[in-house]
């Protein structure tokens, strides 16, 4: 791979990291809102829930227009909502007013998720695709990394509202970088047929390192009409069912586990910077579990990889549940569930990428996310209810955490391709084929 194909991977993973940071910081600032505005955890509870909510409408409407309009394009624009939306945060008065600024986010977060999927993976070359998509998705983690650090700092000596200012000014930051890193992917152009698209083709191809081709293939050899709802055909519905369903429960324990952890830390006599120290140990052992399964999918079969660490989070979390209220104990299990959350996260990527060929990525990835979205705002209002009714942290994590147990038993059945799928099986996404093939 180029220098200019890493340069653009890396520019996913940096949207990726912005997610991860916005995730981490509305959680982190939560003792603090719980004090300044006198509230109590259910109406947080919403709050999250209500951003997971725009990320989802991101995800499930937004999302699949780059399958039409330009993944590139609707990149940009999603990142620019979610920086906006960032801003507005900083400058909420209340609670319901924070909830409409979270949703505003929400929207712009979920389409950008949604869309870096197959940005990563057409950006590579086959035999760094897993590579590039595990690179990307463990952007998260490490977001929330840097995330938990700043707020840590912030809250002490410039409130909660700083941390939303840092990051709608890494959310600007990102929006210019994109204008100059991110191209569209030669996948969406040979497929879409733009009336520059040769041209656009070998400047890819040039900055890949590549010869100029003087001819695209006939139509006849790719798909130029892209239906929306082509996920939902007969061969591959079933697929995409399957497969939205053990996202759905596997984010269920994700954002139960990160929403709550600073406000259960807390709760266990700890202040509201420890709790933040807690989150990022949880986080950085998930910057190492993606890293690991990122390498690992190009060598070892994804499917039995995708297992263990969609189980080693439900087990994780149950654990955090009973771990007292020893700091040592809540840190050590707050990092064992984190390694594998964020090991799933990425093998999920890869699992998208493996499930939806090329011409239907950005809706196959926005569809199945968008399911995976709804139960990530279900899961912090779920748990928010279940607090409120008296259960104890421990009860509360076998609910929770059985989720990604029941997901786990699900992917059992779940056929996982060997390599990640391309719009007309006689063609390569290889760059390497691509200008000889053409």
């Amino acid at each position: 791979m180029s220098l200019f194909q890493w340069a653009a991977v890396l520019t996913t993973f940096a949207m990726s990291a912005l997610d991860g940071f916005d995730v981490l910081a509305v959680t982190l600032v939560a003792p603090s809102l719980l004090h300044q505005w006198h509230v109590n955890p259910a109406a947080l509870g919403l709050v999250f829930s209500v951003g997971l909510v725009g990320m989802a409408f991101g995800s499930f409407i937004v999302a699949p227009l780059g399958d039409v309009a330009g993944r590139r394009t609707l990149a940009r624009i999603a990142l620019a909502v979610m920086t906006v939306g960032m801003f507005l945060s900083a400058r909420a008065n209340g609670i319901a007013v924070l909830a409409l600024y979270r949703l505003i986010t929400g929207v712009g977060i979920g389409a950008v998720v949604a869309i870096i999927n197959p940005l990563a993976a057409e950006y590579a070359n086959i035999r760094r695709r897993e590579l590039a998509i595990g690179l990307m998705a463990v952007g998260f983690p490490l977001g929330g990394v840097l995330g938990g650090l700043s707020a840590a700092y912030l809250l002490t000596h410039g409130g909660w509202r700083a941390v939303f200012v840092v990051g709608g000014v890494f959310g600007l930051v990102l929006v210019a970088a994109s204008m100059v890193l991110l191209p569209e992917p030669i996948a969406f152009l040979v497929e879409r047929r733009g009336p520059k698209a040769l041209a656009h083709v070998n400047r890819f191809l040039r900055r890949c390192g590549h010869p100029s081709v003087q001819s695209l293939p006939p139509r006849a050899e790719v798909k130029a009409a892209i239906r929306p709802f082509e996920i939902f055909h007969a061969s591959q519905l079933r697929a995409t069912v399957h497969l939205s369903a053990i996202l759905f429960l596997f984010v269920i324990t994700v954002y139960f586990f990160l929403s709550w952890i600073p406000l259960m830390v807390a709760a266990a006599g700890f202040t509201p910077s420890v709790a933040a120290r807690v989150a990022v140990m949880a986080n950085l052992s998930g910057v190492v579990g993606g890293s690991l399964i990122g390498w690992a999918a190009g060598h070892v079969p994804l499917k039995p990889l995708s297992f263990t660490a969609v189980l080693g989070l439900g087990l994780g979390a149950i654990l955090f549940g009973y771990s007292g209220g020893h700091l040592l104990a809540l840190t050590l299990t707050a990092a064992l569930a984190g390694f594998f959350a964020h090991s799933g996260m990425v093998s999920m990527h890869s699992l998208i990428a493996r499930t939806f060929p090329s011409h239907m990525r950005a809706s196959g990835a926005g569809f199945a996310l968008g399911v995976g979205r709804v139960g990530s705002a279900l899961a912090p209002a779920l748990a928010g209810y279940l607090f409120n009714t008296g259960m104890s942290r421990g009860q509360v994590s076998v609910v929770m955490g059985g989720s990604a147990v029941l997901s786990a038993l699900l992917m059992l059945s779940f056929h996982v391709h060997g390599r990640a799928l391309v719009a007309n099986p006689s063609t390569s996404e290889d760059l390497g084929a691509v200008a000889p093939a053409v």
